[in-house]
Order: structure tokens, then sequence, then C-alpha cells
């Protein structure tokens, strides 16, 4: 029962602090916290860890926390990180005998991530938990324990800017990334670590560019590259 109080606050809080509910900067404790969700400090404390972790809040002088800032900064260099480790996680698991479980199950996460999903930010939240899912799962097949981990610690600070613009993307159309995982988990099965290596470097730099092109409200501008100097929109600050 505590796991489901502790999961319905922290869905609570991301759908919150996401569409500004909660604005950015604001503090926060457990004590109020518990009291808005009527629950105890326990459950409370449990989901502002997993929050700490994705990035949505920090901790502050006062035994408290605080919305993060989100800036186009962060998301440039947390894109750039990812370019680095996802195609070496992908070129690594295509080296490895993998069981029919893992792409079982790694298909089963991708159907989450096909075209049909309903306008809610509660629709986009579960797409973009499996699309999550999907990555981490790729980077542990890589056998790199300590590689996985940073992986999952990149992916659960990148999952806030993607909610981020998730009210953009369901108006202008999602690009929908099930066929590029598609190719990439085939790559995989196939032990051909070159284009698996190939395919995520490509999915990962097409995701930030149709990413960061949400961000600043024109879908028809051209791609805005990582190394670029991006002007926020609205919701997102530049770091000063």
């Amino acid at each position: 029962m505590a796991k489901n109080i502790r999961q319905t606050i922290y869905e609570s809080l991301v759908r919150r602090i996401t569409l500004g509910e909660i604005p950015q900067g604001t503090f926060l404790t457990e004590v109020s916290l518990a009291s808005l969700f009527k629950a105890s400090r326990t459950p409370v404390r449990e989901a502002c860890i997993k929050l700490l972790q994705e990035g949505f809040l920090r901790p502050t002088s006062g035994k408290g926390f605080a919305v993060t800032e989100l800036t186009l900064d962060t998301v440039r260099e947390l894109y750039q990180l990812r370019l680095l480790l996802e195609p070496f996680a992908a070129e690594s698991a295509a080296r490895m005998t993998l069981p029919d479980e893992f792409f079982a199950t790694c298909a089963k996460a991708n159907e989450a991530c096909g075209p049909d999903i309903e306008p809610t930010f509660e629709a986009y939240f579960r797409r973009s938990t499996a699309e999550g899912q999907l990555h981490c799962r790729i980077a542990r097949a890589s056998g790199n324990e300590k590689l996985a981990k940073i992986v999952a610690d990149l992916l659960n600070q990148h999952r806030r800017f993607h909610y981020a613009t998730f009210s953009r993307r369901l108006a202008e159309g999602i690009h929908w990334t099930a066929e590029e995982h598609e190719g990439i988990l085939h790559a995989i099965r196939c032990h051909d670590s070159g284009r698996a290596r190939t395919l995520m470097f490509e999915h990962i730099q097409a995701g930030a560019e149709r990413s960061f092109r949400y961000a600043m409200g024109f879908a028809s501008a051209q791609p805005a590259q990582l190394d670029h100097t991006i002007r926020p929109s609205a919701g997102l600050r530049s770091t000063p």
C-alpha cells in the first residue's frame, strides 16, 4: 500500500511541476506535502528522493526541497552525454548473446511508443516511461553495470524535458520512435554491432533536434545543432 501511495504522490508532483501548477523555485517540505496528500512523511520522502534523482527537485539548506529550474543548456549537456554513451551501449549489446526474453520485453515496451496515444499528460507519461525502460534495458544488455547506471541516471534527468514539451508534441504531432527502436533491436539481435551503434546515434541525435524544435516552438525551422546557442521558450530558462 505504501508503495502505491508513494507512486501516486510522485506522479502527482511530476504532473503539477511540469504543468507549472507548482512553479520553478517553489520551496517544499515533507510536512507540507504530507498535509497536501493526507499521507505520512515516509511515502512523501520516498517520492521526493525519486524526484531529486530525476532533477525535478533540489535539496535546500532549510531541510526541504526546491523545484529546479529547467534550462536548455542542461538538456543540451544530457543529449551530448547520451550521444557518447548509448551508441556504445547498443554496440556492446550487439556483441552479446541475449535471451529471447530480452527482445520480448523490449518489444512490449516499444508497443507503448507507437502512434496510438491519448492527448493527455497521463498517456504521455506512460509512453515516456516505457521508452526510458527500453533504453535502460539496452544499456544493461551491454554487460557494463556502471555504464547502465549512468545511462539510467541521464534518462531520469532527461524525462523532465520530455514532459515539459509534451503538450506541444501532442499539438504538432509526435514523431514516433517505435520504428527506430525496432531497427536498433534488429541490429542487436543480428549481432551487427556497427549498425546498432550507428542507429542508436542517429536515433538520439534526431530526438535532440526534434526536441529543441518543440522547445523553441517552431516545428518547421532548421534543426538546432547541439553546439549552438538556443534561446529559451516559455517555461524554459537559459543558463545565465
